[in-house]
């Protein structure tokens, strides 16, 4: 994907490959098991289908798309796009049963998750985009949106600065 926001390889027609991680309703995760060793990029991306994917979870494979940008629809412009493949004309299953990749751990015990700097945590999470991680004693500090998704601090919130006394988060 880059280092970047936007992939280097916007609009580019590519052939990747790597294991199913996770399955949507309109396409699968793929990540690299070994990764390229480089914190500041990522080892995943999405693949879009359309259609409900046929491979499974554990299946190496590989496909042939093209890169494209995506900002989920209702989200702000500010919103960081999600780098995905789509208009795939091939996906391989080359193996199947295979272990997943290792997960990111995230916190005290992994990988930090800069604190009062907004671009380094923006930097951060853009270079785990589509990858497993694992978030050691989670605590959420937000209900779920419309979407599902909810905000959550590591170590149960330890060293973190801006909590209230509800238990959120001030930026």
């Amino acid at each position: 994907q880059g280092s970047g926001a936007v992939s280097p390889y916007e609009g580019c027609k590519v052939v990747t490959s790597g294991v199913v991680t996770a399955l949507s309703a309109d396409g699968f995760y793929l990540q690299d098991p070994k990764g390229d060793g480089d914190d500041a990029t990522s080892d995943a991306i999405f693949v879009h289908t359309e259609t409900p994917p046929t491979v499974k979870v554990g299946d190496g494979v590989q496909v042939r798309g093209s890169v494209t940008e995506l900002t989920p629809k209702g989200h702000h412009k500010d919103f960081l796009p999600l780098t995905q493949l789509r208009t795939c004309s091939e996906v391989k299953v080359l193996s199947s049963g295979n272990p997943l990749p290792a997960a990111v751990i995230l916190g005290q015990n992994g990988r930090p998750i800069p604190k009062g700097d907004l671009d380094g945590a923006i930097d951060t999470f853009e270079s785990l985009e589509g990858m497993r991680v694992k978030i050691e004693d989670a605590v959420v500090i937000k209900p779920s949106d419309d979407g599902g998704s909810f905000a959550v601090l590591g170590d149960n919130g330890r060293g973190m600065t801006g909590r209230t006394r509800r238990g959120g988060l001030v930026l």
